[in-house]
């Protein structure tokens, strides 16, 4: 018996559904504004409305960088909020614990983190997604 076109429609459609993939965070690696040091952020897709948790990892020349001091902002630009600046701690290994970082309202963000180690400096903004 031939399938009717709606029948054969909804299955075409549902068989679709069951293979979608999920989404996948967008890559947070980048080397900085100067040039000298590599940051990867590790941080969900979407972060929701109130304290950002994440682990940074800076490398130069494919070593960890240890001693640094790091600070990190997150500003709205469409609004012009911004957080108050923290320090992330270092936990070993180049990594560095960005904890307790405030934002208070969805929209796009931008991370801006701000490295200093070995008499080297350098920048770099993430694009983060607030629900």
């Amino acid at each position: 018996m031939p399938m009717k076109p709606f029948t054969l429609l909804c299955a075409v459609v549902l068989a679709a559904c069951g293979d979608a993939d999920p989404v996948s965070p967008p890559p947070r690696d980048d080397v900085g504004e100067a040039g000298v040091f590599a940051f990867h952020l590790d941080l969900d897709q979407a972060v929701p409305v109130g304290v950002i948790d994440a682990t940074l990892t800076i490398t130069r020349d494919g070593a960890t960088v240890t001693g640094a001091y790091v600070w990190v902002e997150a500003k709205i630009p469409s609004h012009t909020h911004t957080s108050a600046a923290l320090r992330a701690e270092e936990i070993g290994d180049g990594r560095y614990a960005i904890d307790g970082l405030e934002v208070e309202m969805p929209g796009d963000w931008e991370l801006a983190l701000d490295a200093e180690a070995g008499g080297a400096r350098d920048s770099i903004e993430f694009d983060v997604f607030v629900e």
